[in-house]
């Protein structure tokens, strides 16, 4: 614009040179990174309102994947647009940018060989994002390593461990993954009453403490159904082994089992209803073998 005019032609020349130039446009890389940056957050800030104006049960879940993508798109407009960049500066050195991107192509195939660590771990977080296996403030368990997702791209994910370490898996290592809060969870508890109490009578303790819990203001709202009695699943020389589920929402499972393992024992304490142990006894054969300290310590390991 400057060069339109003859007053300040010459003064457009000069800010046309190759370090005004050079300046141009990396201080427009810069502000096109922040703007787009500003533009990707907008659209998914509007779209995770959406969600939230129809307050479906999957509406948690919705907001997860939508943060992980918008981290993953912005980390994409970061590339692109610091690779537009560089070609534009080559370009004000005569530098034939067709020829570079040829070359670059050609290097970057045989690069490729010694590199497929890096195209497997690209290709997996690809992957991982299109299934929506897992994203960021899930719970997962990969491989040996649990905790909760911090930050996931295309390449590496990143998990806290429950003792604070923070773990870097490349998404190519990713194998079979548990995720522990997607969608809803599920406290599965099961608790062993003593061999010769009442079976019915610890039944209705147990469902009578779970509904309790469920109705409570203030655990309500982190359950998702009333409990799900499934009834006795084992009779040992241990015990009774009673077993119920309650469906919670995502990552609420470990403070509702808490609060309930506290609830059943508190109640089955005022019940006198006793928590199972494993038995032994003691046969024998014959005294001639036993001194009477033997016998005595049999005698009463038995009745124990």
């Amino acid at each position: 614009m400057l060069q339109v005019f003859p007053d300040s032609r010459r003064l457009g020349k000069q800010l046309s040179g190759t370090p005004i130039s050079l300046t141009l446009i990396w201080l427009s890389a810069i502000i096109l990174i922040r703007i787009s940056d500003f533009l990707i957050e907008s659209f998914f800030h509007t779209l995770e309102s959406d969600y939230a104006i129809l307050q479906t049960a999957k509406y948690t879940r919705r907001k997860i994947r939508i943060n992980t993508i918008s981290s993953a798109i912005r980390g994409i407009n970061l590339v692109v647009c610091i690779f537009t960049a560089l070609v534009f500066s080559l370009s004000l050195f005569d530098v034939p940018v067709a020829t570079v991107l040829a070359g670059a192509g050609i290097i970057g195939f045989a690069v490729s060989f010694g590199s497929q660590n890096l195209i497997k771990d690209l290709i997996a977080g690809i992957s991982n994002l299109m299934s929506d296996a897992f994203a960021i403030n899930d719970f997962v368990l990969i491989g040996e390593f649990e905790g909760v997702v911090e930050d996931t791209n295309l390449f590496v994910t990143r998990i806290r461990c429950p003792n604070g370490d923070l773990v870097t898996i490349p998404n190519g290592a990713i194998g079979t993954v548990c995720n522990q809060t997607k969608d809803w969870s599920r406290v599965d508890y099961s608790v062993m009453v003593a061999a010769d109490a009442d079976p019915k009578k610890a039944i209705a303790v147990l469902q009578q403490v779970a509904l309790g819990l469920y109705h409570d203001p203030w655990w309500h709202p982190k359950m998702l159904q009333a409990p799900e009695l499934k009834g006795i699943e084992e009779v040992s020389h241990q015990g009774i082994l009673i077993r119920i589920w309650l469906k919670t929402l995502p990552g609420e499972q470990w403070d509702v089992a808490r609060e309930l393992r506290l609830r059943v024992k508190v109640a089955f304490e005022s019940q006198e209803i006793a928590i199972g142990v494993p038995q032994q006894q003691w046969l024998m054969a014959g005294t001639s073998s036993f001194d009477e300290d033997e016998k005595e310590s049999a005698i009463t390991d038995r009745e124990k």
